[in-house]
């Protein structure tokens, strides 16, 4: 590989997550194929040793110790200023590559110039059920559909659809926004758009990425043929502080990309969905009897708190 040019530049940002890290990066270089591919790990000033495990056991790896928590989307793009792919391969530490899901996407890119990014399907780590891997810009008429529970009610219907559309696709679709979890962006696109925007630490940063990219003139696209297991939430969490970055972060986006009437009426429904998951979910919980703890509840309680902040910032 030393002699070849570098095809693929894969960028992995990680924070206090060695072992999921090490699963990562073993997957990624079974599973490269004939794809050329150099390799630069972020890490964003773990305190269990990650950066000295990859240093160690993968040495053929970069790695960038960032000497802070820089965010998802800073400690990308200092990844990104030392790659030299054509492609940039954007996977999360929380990630296992499936066999020739590289050179899949490379190969799918090389044939559509016109395409700035792909996205592939994410699983779950027994490999079965489907995630959230594309979806659509948040609208009031997207999030009032995720609100009113009618994108879960009728998850193939296009009428219905919210942001994350849920219906799994066996075809090749162009999007809006593909997960940031495993993206590939063509090199000129990044360039073109000067990559991640900083003011979102966390969460966003890839729905603005593929919005400017669009705008850019490139193509975003859901790629199904190509595979990557996700720990969904392994690196944060499921706890509050997750979703209130997702709440801000929403919030930032719409400000930045939406009239001040647009971004109302969209923190509005966004409350009214905080509103109804606060007082639906204890409900269902006692008569499912699958009552998860007072931590989820106080995690909706918070949401629900931040998005009436929200209307009024």
């Amino acid at each position: 590989m030393m002699n070849r040019s570098v095809e693929i530049s894969v960028i992995i940002v990680s924070w206090n997550q060695k072992d999921l890290l090490r699963a990562c990066l073993r997957s990624l270089y079974s599973s490269s194929g004939s794809a050329a591919i150099e390799v630069i790990v972020v890490d964003n000033a773990s305190s269990d040793g990650s950066a000295t495990m990859v240093e160690i056991e993968f040495p053929q790896a970069l790695v960038i110790r960032a000497g802070e928590n820089l965010g998802f989307g800073r400690a990308t793009n200092l990844g990104a200023s030392r790659a030299r792919g054509k492609y940039l391969l954007l996977l999360n530490s929380d990630t296992e590559v499936c066999e020739d899901t590289c050179s899949k996407m490379a190969d799918f890119m090389t044939e559509h110039p016109d395409v700035g990014i792909v996205g592939c399907r994410l699983v779950d780590p027994v490999g079965r059920a489907w995630q959230r891997s594309y979806g659509n810009f948040p609208t009031w008429r997207a999030e009032l559909c995720e609100a009113l529970f009618l994108s879960s009610i009728f998850p193939r219907s296009r009428i219905f659809e919210g942001t994350h559309i849920r219906s799994e696709s066996a075809i090749v679709r162009a999007c809006d926004w593909v997960s940031g979890a495993a993206m590939m962006i063509r090199r000129s696109a990044w360039d073109a758009v000067r990559g991640f925007d900083e003011a979102f630490f966390m969460y966003y940063e890839d729905v603005d990425l593929c919005w400017r990219v669009r705008a850019a003139g490139f193509t975003v696209v859901f790629f199904p043929f190509a595979h990557v297991i996700h720990h969904q939430g392994a690196s944060v969490g499921k706890g509050s502080a997750g979703l209130l970055f997702d709440l801000e972060s929403q919030r930032i986006f719409c400000r930045k990309h939406y009239s001040r009437v647009h971004c109302l009426l969209i923190q509005l429904v966004v409350a009214l969905r905080c509103a109804l998951r606060v007082a639906v979910f204890p409900a269902l919980a006692v008569v499912s009897g699958r009552y998860r703890g007072r931590q989820r509840m106080y995690a909706r309680w918070r949401m629900f708190c931040q998005s009436i902040m929200n209307i009024f910032r």
